[in-house]
């Protein structure tokens, strides 16, 4: 076989080699989710951030997995001059969750990668969607920061983590906070420290950010003209009056938002006017919205399934006062007339002021009226429910 003949089948091979190479590597990086830097290594799941993954949680998680969200609320929320140099084509969403199974009902956080005049930050958002404040929350915002770190130092190679030049990236940790209650906590680790005025030395020290939901008046919010800030002005005060004069505060400002923010908005407010109004009205809030998305019909129209929902509450309410009044009434005359043959054992106390049905009641209120002892109230009124 001629000499050029093999010298172009090993060009052949080699260059399939390398191909495949290539492709497994893309494999690797689409399946295994690392995104590599030119010399940082940061954990990122491979998806496109157009989209959320669960368009039906209508939650502020929901909301900030959204890139083009998160840094409208960073550069309105927070007023630092590094907010406004925040690379937009570098940040980036990373898959993660640090949340304690003991705090998984009552919070959610999300992380974000970004760059900063170069430089690598983490922003670190804790959304501490509850009614109390947590004490505690300098401590557990540093347990949840050093699970980053410890993360992020896992992806790197040892030999790198072992090299004077390798450094741990900043996280800024921010808490997103609904609560009625004013936000008293100390937003330093080191006014959560005891007595770090006796040490003259630097101790371990860092501040977090607060958003706090009810701290912004109207005016600040309505000028800010995002998503983020017409939900928050109708998360300040969720009355039923309050939602629909907020909902016509902000229709101008979110009509001139891009088609995908403004369906997250009203895939939001579906969601809170559904949870206020009951199951049975999700369809026909549902159909409202889809209908008349934007316009004041929509508003009105979701403001009369509003008042109907309170309205009905407010007359099953009653009826159940007064049927527990009723229950009540009876189990206090059966005590009664069982108080006078003798004292009523606890147990048998407890056990017909658990019962709840007023048919079994009127029965054993007319038991306890023929009765002439304990025991024999106690034996009819098991007989009787048999």
């Amino acid at each position: 076989m001629p000499f050029y003949v093999i010298f172009g089948i090993i060009i052949i091979l080699l260059h399939l080699i390398l191909s495949t190479v290539a492709i497994s590597n893309v494999v690797k990086y689409i399946y295994k989710g690392w995104y590599q830097t030119q010399d940082l290594t940061v954990f990122e799941k491979a998806e496109t951030y157009s989209k959320v993954a669960n368009e039906h949680d209508s939650g502020y998680k929901y909301l900030l997995s959204v890139k083009r969200v998160f840094i409208d609320l960073i550069r309105s929320f927070v007023p630092r001059e590094w907010a406004k140099e925040i690379d937009d084509e570098r940040t980036i969403k990373l898959d993660k969750s640090y949340i304690k199974d003991d705090f998984s009902k009552k919070e959610s956080d999300i992380l974000y990668s970004t760059y900063i005049k170069g430089r690598q930050y983490l922003f670190y958002v804790l959304l501490e969607l509850q009614s109390t404040v947590d004490f505690q929350m300098p401590f557990r915002l540093l347990m949840y920061m050093t699970d980053i770190w410890r993360d992020y130092a896992s992806q790197v190679e040892n030999d790198r983590q072992k090299r004077k030049s390798f450094k741990l990236p900043i996280i800024i940790p921010i808490v997103l906070y609904n609560g009625k209650s004013k936000w008293t906590v100390a937003c330093s680790f080191r006014d959560y420290l005891s007595m770090p005025e006796a040490f003259d030395m630097k101790l371990l020290d860092f501040e977090y950010i607060v958003l706090n939901v009810r701290s912004y008046d109207d005016r600040q919010l309505l000028d800010m003209k995002n998503l983020m800030s017409a939900v928050f002005l109708i998360d300040k005060q969720m009355t039923n009056d309050s939602i629909v004069d907020n909902l016509n505060k902000v229709m101008d400002m979110i009509k001139v938002l891009d088609p995908y923010q403004q369906k997250m908005f009203f895939a939001w407010v579906e969601g809170i006017i559904s949870k206020r109004a009951g199951r049975g009205s999700k369809k026909e809030i549902a159909d409202i919205i889809s209908s008349g998305r934007g316009n004041e019909d929509m508003v009105s129209n979701l403001g009369r399934v509003l008042d109907r929902s309170l309205r009905q509450s407010r007359i099953q309410g009653k009826h159940e006062g007064l049927l527990q009044g009723k229950q009540e009434g009876r189990i206090e005359s059966i005590l009664e007339l069982l108080g006078e043959i003798s004292e009523v054992p606890e147990d048998l106390v407890v056990l017909i002021k658990k019962q709840k049905d007023l048919e079994h009641l009127k029965k054993w209120h007319i038991i306890a009226a023929k009765a002439k002892t304990i025991e024999e109230f106690r034996s009819k009124i098991i007989n009787s429910d048999k």
